[in-house]
């Protein structure tokens, strides 16, 4: 981004939105190539133009919030990939990190749960850290350090400004949560999502496993990290997104596929009908698809059915 700030501001924003595109579109493609089977061009388009209204708004404002889903969803596709490529899933994760530290959630379950990832991503990261020191001032670098750490614990804490997460939701619904019960729950539910991570690395081959790592941690970014904005969605669109076109490649008049499709689009439209911004709607998807994808880890029918993907029984990253 340093070199697009030292380009005239029309240009260097220009450059960074097509950049942002592109690399959403690379892990799109990556995931057509990888799920897509027979019908990866068919998979690339639908799951492009379903996630094309949600990416709108964070485009217009330029945030990193599409570059975040797109690293996420090339991390985890190669994860899940013949052969693996570990040190390029590393890379991204830690570059994501490096975007916004809400990637904690990925780089933890991934982490825990992918054999072999735990020390190539604390050496992404150490080298990541390491990289402002290289600076002329590193006395900047680590006061800076400080501010930021002081910035994560502020941003970590339920506000009562109105954000579109599920302490949004239940003010804007009439409740007043108090922050250390709210902070109590979100440590329930990443409990939750670490148990249903580990249930999906026992039960599923490596393409399921993936899938549900990638729809766990977005998911739970959406509704219970606190201040998550609506253009914050794509993050979760991804995935929804690409889980909907495989299901609904191998069975058009499947329910669950629709309502997969169904979802993606209301990610990105739902603002429309209810302006002039939506702290409920899009909050409850998310906690809906996420306990719904924490019940098919825990029962091991992510996608059901033989001629779903991931029927292939290939060996689970981990295992």
């Amino acid at each position: 981004m340093v070199p697009l700030a030292a380009m005239p501001v029309r240009i260097g924003d220009l450059l960074w939105r097509v950049g942002c595109s592109a690399l959403l579109a690379w892990a799109f493609w990556a995931m057509a190539w990888r799920y897509g089977d027979d019908a990866r061009r068919g998979f690339f388009a639908v799951a492009s133009l379903l996630v094309l209204p949600v990416t709108l708004g964070t485009l217009r404002n330029g945030q990193t919030n599409l570059p975040l889903a797109a690293l996420f969803a090339l991390a985890l596709t190669w994860l899940g990939s013949t052969p693996r490529r570990p040190v390029w899933s590393a890379a991204a994760l830690c570059l994501a990190f490096v975007l916004k530290p809400i990637a904690i959630v990925p780089i933890l379950l991934v982490g825990a749960f992918v054999r072999g990832m735990w020390w190539r991503l604390l050496i992404g990261l150490a080298f990541v850290a390491a990289l402002p020191f290289l600076s002329a001032n590193p006395h900047y670098a680590a006061e800076q350090y400080v501010l930021g750490w002081q910035k994560v614990i502020q941003v970590a804490t339920p506000s009562r400004t109105m954000f579109a997460d599920m302490h949004g939701a239940l003010i804007h619904l009439g409740f007043d949560p108090d922050q250390r019960l709210m902070m109590g729950v979100q440590l329930v539910l990443a409990v939750v999502t670490g148990c249903a991570g580990l249930a999906a690395r026992a039960r599923f081959d490596d393409r399921r496993f993936v899938l549900a790592l990638h729809l766990l941690s977005a998911c739970y970014l959406m509704f219970a990290n606190p201040r998550t904005e609506g253009v914050s969605y794509p993050i979760m669109a991804v995935p929804v997104a690409a889980l909907a076109c495989l299901w609904l490649g191998r069975d058009r008049r499947s329910a669950i596929g629709w309502a997969l499709l169904v979802i993606t689009i209301l990610l990105g439209t739902i603002h429309l009908i209810t302006p002039p911004k939506d702290y409920i709607v899009r909050p409850l998807l998310a906690i809906m698809v996420w306990g719904w994808v924490v019940i098919e880890s825990v029962c091991g029918s992510l996608v059901r059915g033989g001629d779903h993907p991931g029927s292939t029984q290939a060996d689970v990253p981990g295992s």
